[in-house]
């Protein structure tokens, strides 16, 4: 695909570190399955659902609470904020 990017948790590895409790294991990366590319869209969805995942926390405000005064489903919010649905916060 022409608009594939590097994916930015793995930065393009295809691999991840995560802590267990016998020590750290090597495993495919969850966002790009394992790939090491993700198309610019993707991207974008992941970056703008982070931000504002980070946003919600620093205002205290929990998903559920969130979602509520959104008029949307926690679930859906959820979704947004982990990019596997376009990430479209009302204002």
């Amino acid at each position: 695909m022409s608009d594939d990017i590097s994916c930015p948790l793995c930065q393009g590895n295809g691999l991840v570190i995560v802590g267990t409790v016998s020590g750290e294991k090597v495993i495919p990366c969850g966002e790009c399955l394992g790939h090491g590319t993700m198309s610019s869209t993707r991207a974008d969805w992941l970056e703008r659902g982070n931000e504002h995942r980070i946003a919600r926390i620093e205002r205290g405000e929990t998903l559920r609470e969130c979602a509520r005064r959104y008029g949307i489903s926690d679930r859906h919010l959820a979704n947004m904020e982990h990019a596997r649905t376009a990430p479209e916060f009302p204002s």
